[in-house]
């Protein structure tokens, strides 16, 4: 019997034939087959899934049905690179003199952009990737190359995401016949062409076969013969085609390159994804690279060549993919091509590179939300009123006293005065300043600007880190505009709808606070399909009320639908902040609650880690801005005139970054608390003891040691120790603990309650039961005033008193506590509940005993 195989080198595709299937016979073959094209020797073999080949049992297993699928790596032989070596050394003796070789360069400045693509198909799964991936590179050829694009899909119009055959050809149509009445007037001047594909495509056989939404298939070669045969207008011009093909099944073999070769300064690229099995992470990662990889090349490298900077992307996708992702470049170019950006994207970049632009959610949390909430109202009123000015929400406020500029109009000078309205919302300001002109000259404001039927002017730098919303009859100049892309002011967007949301969220918060969980599950229901109805799926609003709703419906005990709404927010605000962002560390905390509950200790444990890892960095960062402040304490003005306003300012600054990093330190030492939490229920108490350990030392430094979260502290180590049968130290826990309470709460709080019977449970536990008895009282006279006579604790404490009494011989008292337990717990759990009946037989035995 023989076996069927194929054999991938890195450039090209063997067929083998395996008459047994082991791994002397398959090394044998594949030296067979790729001997012709290689002097190298045979290091690594691996399968379709990218596992290593090793053994007899590696080869077997590779197989599936009567084929399999390798990947080898070579190694240079020794002879090969002694031989190598003796050829470079008669080189260097022979050519003293080396000589230049003049290579002809042509510069790609001003292309035209095609970007076409389908994401929704009707037979096969929605491609999120493509989607993602259209963006990407509309993004990098329009915002930095500034280059002209022309897409099929616009992210605001669902029904873009279809294309059919017939729109693909009628969009090809569209445009060629666009060029042809172009050749004669050279309209837009086009200097060259790039056509990109991104959707499902064929493999194998058919390779080179884009599939459109009615799963109909067109040549990639014929829509390159439409552009470099069937019109003149890019005769002589460089032409770049790239076909970017998603979720093939089966073998990815490279393409004849022959039928490419016709076409004349065209260069091709295929890069085609196999739908093959990962190892991932839990949490969803991309499946398909390469567009991801071209875009990071790309703008890492633009003085490279394109054909290197293809080279460079090939390896990377081959080692980044495990061979999932196979990419083929066939180029008839006959110079080295450049993409060189539009000087103006130049320009722009060269006047913002002290202060780069950044991502419009960097910002966001609650304090950000609510200051944007109220500036929006703002806003509507002054429109209302027909008043002129800037609202403002930053960050940076308290450095604006210190900056001076003569222009009484200035944007400084106008922030400073009196008559500015200012409010602030955590670490952030809203301040509202009023003036039909404000000159922005060198402004730094970190984070957003309203400006409302006012003129603003600009003739130096001006940095806004986040946006700039402007009213329809505000007048900019110029140079502002070439700096910064306006949004129009949208009063539903930008103001209904975030109202909207926080007066839900406030809503459903006060429920949550008021054990509400139904009704607060139902108002974070509407916000989020408000948010879905509004925005796109990747926004920050839709991530907040799911891991709101997730919240909800964890205080409902639903701990599986609670997982579920944190995975989903997870997702998104993993592609909207990065791995490193608190509110990811806020989602992994949760979901380590909720998985702490549901009992699966190990991925609990998982989850916390993932929340501390990120929790301790976020700190490492703050550290570093905390010695930066130090530092700049030391440094006051020159000018000893401005030393006390050098000072004064420093320390505000140094005061706002203690501030946020106290919080920073006290989520990290909640971090430890849980994973102490989950160690001990898993019943590893020195684990356990460990991390209460380091919650407690974070806890006494940042709160001092008289507080609730330390007194916690305390109260978690008694317990571990109590599980330990460690008692003494239990009590030593216990009884600091306790003593903080009292400080706090005083005799008469649950807490205080709490503290009693866990002291009570220890010494019954050591046999001191006069003293166990002790604490029960107390526990018991305290929950009697709080709660009345009939409460579940209240029959607890009944039940721990008649035990002890039970212990000492003390048969009435301990029947009259019983009985007390029995009555409590049959109004408040039911007659045939376990703790009813249990206290009932307890009555009966005593009785007995008593008679």
């Amino acid at each position: 019997m023989s076996f069927k195989a194929y054999v991938y080198d890195g450039s090209k595709m063997h067929r083998i034939t395996l008459t047994e299937r082991t791994m002397k016979h398959l090394k044998h073959q594949i030296n067979q087959a790729t001997q012709q094209s290689r002097t190298d020797e045979l290091a690594v073999i691996t399968d379709a899934k990218g596992c290593s080949v090793e053994s007899d049992e590696n080869v077997i297993a590779s197989f599936e049905g009567d084929s399999a699928f390798f990947n080898v790596h070579f190694r240079p032989s020794f002879f090969f690179l002694l031989s190598l070596y003796f050829q470079v050394q008669k080189l260097l003796k022979k050519e003293s003199t080396p000589k230049i070789t003049e290579t002809t360069i042509h510069e790609l400045k001003y292309p035209l952009v095609l970007l076409t693509g389908a994401m929704q198909y009707e037979q096969r799964p929605y491609l999120e990737e493509a989607k993602q991936d259209v963006i990407l590179l509309q993004t990098l050829f329009e915002k930095k190359l500034g280059y002209k694009v022309i897409t099929t899909f616009t992210p605001q119009n669902v029904d873009t995401e279809s294309l059919t055959l017939n729109d693909l050809k009628s969009f090809i149509a569209k445009q060629c016949s666009i060029l042809k009445g172009n050749v004669s007037d050279d309209k837009d001047n086009y200097d060259g062409l790039i056509f990109v594909w991104c959707g499902y495509g064929g493999f194998e056989n058919n390779g080179d076969t884009l599939i459109t939404s009615d799963n109909k298939g067109k040549d990639f070669k014929d829509v390159e013969d439409d552009f470099a045969l069937r019109t003149k207008y890019f005769i002589g011009k460089p032409k770049i085609f790239i076909k970017v093909a998603y979720g093939g099944q089966g073998i990815s073999r490279p393409i004849a390159t022959r039928q490419y070769d016709l076409n004349p300064d065209v260069f091709t690229v295929l890069a085609n994804s196999l739908e093959k099995p990962m190892i991932e992470n839990r949490i969803q990662q991309r499946k398909y690279y390469f567009v991801e990889i071209f875009c990071q090349v790309l703008q890492s490298s633009w003085d490279q060549s394109f054909q290197s900077l293809m080279e460079q992307v090939t390896k990377v996708v081959r080692g980044q993919t495990l061979e999932r992702e196979v990419v083929q470049t066939i180029s008839t170019l006959c110079t080295d091509l450049y993409l060189i950006s539009d000087p103006l994207i130049d320009k722009l970049v060269m006047m913002t590179k002290q202060n780069v632009k950044l991502n419009p959610w960097t910002y966001w949390n609650r304090d950000w939300k609510q200051a944007n909430v109220e500036a929006a109202k703002i806003v509507e009123q002054m429109i209302r009123d027909n008043e002129q000015g800037l609202v403002v929400v930053a960050r940076n406020m308290d450095a604006w006293q210190n900056q001076t500029n003569c222009n009484a109009c200035s944007f400084y000078a106008l922030a400073n005065t009196d008559k500015v309205e200012k409010q602030q919302f955590g670490e952030y300001w809203m301040c509202v300043i009023k003036s039909k002109l404000i000159v922005l000259d060198g402004a730094n404001i970190a984070g957003n600007v309203y400006a409302v039927n006012c003129e603003m002017q600009c003739r130096e730098k001006v940095v806004i880190a986040m946006q700039l919303f402007v009213s329809k009859n505000v007048i900019m100049d110029q140079n502002l505009i070439s700096c910064i892309a306006p949004i129009q002011w949208d009063a539903r967007i930008h103001d209904d709808i975030p109202f909207q949301l926080q007066t839900l969220r406030d809503n459903a918060e006060q429920c949550l606070t008021k054990n509400q969980f139904d009704d607060a599950v139902v108002l974070f229901q509407q916000a989020l399909q408000i948010s879905v109805n509004t925005f796109n799926n990747s926004h920050p609003y839709i991530a907040d009320f799911r891991h709101s709703l997730g919240l909800a419906y964890y205080c409902k005990k639903q701990h599986d639908k609670a997982i579920e709404q944190y995975e989903r927010s997870l997702k998104i605000r993993l592609r909207i902040f990065g791995s490193d962002h608190p509110g990811i560390a806020q989602l992994y905390h949760n979901l380590g609650l909720a998985f702490g509950e549901k009992k699966v200790y190990d991925k609990a444990i998982e989850y916390y880690q993932m929340s501390l890892k990120i929790r301790l960095l976020i700190i490492s960062i703050k550290q570093f801005a905390i010695a930066n402040a130090y530092s700049n304490l030391r440094f006051p003005y020159e000018d000893k005139r401005h030393y006390e306003k050098s000072n004064n300012y420093y320390e505000m600054s140094l005061k706002i970054q203690l501030d946020v990093f106290r919080v920073d330190r006290a989520d990290v030492a909640w971090s430890y608390n849980n994973l102490g939490s989950i160690y001990a229920d898993k019943g590893k108490y020195d684990k356990a003891i460990e991390y209460f350990e380091k919650a407690l030392g974070i806890r006494l430094d940042i709160f001092g040691p008289n507080h609730i979260h330390v007194a916690a502290s305390y109260s978690n180590l008694g317990s571990v120790y109590y599980y330990k049968q460690q008692y003494d130290r239990a009590i030593e826990y216990f009884e600091k603990s306790l003593d903080i309470k009292l400080q706090i709460f005083g005799s008469n709080h649950v807490h205080t309650a709490n503290s009693y019977k866990n002291l009570g449970l220890i010494h019954k536990n050591k046999g001191q039961y006069d003293k166990a008895i002790e604490y029960y009282e107390k526990t018991l006279i305290i929950m009697k005033d709080i709660f009345g006579s009939v409460n579940r604790d209240i029959g607890d404490s009944n039940c721990d008193l008649g035990y002890a009494f039970e212990k000492k011989a003390e048969y009435k008292t301990a029947y009259k506590h019983y009985e007390a337990a029995w009555k409590v717990y049959s109004t408040v759990l039911g007659e045939w509940h376990n703790f009813t009946l249990a206290a009932k037989k307890k009555v009966e035995q005593l009785n007995k005993r008593i008679v």
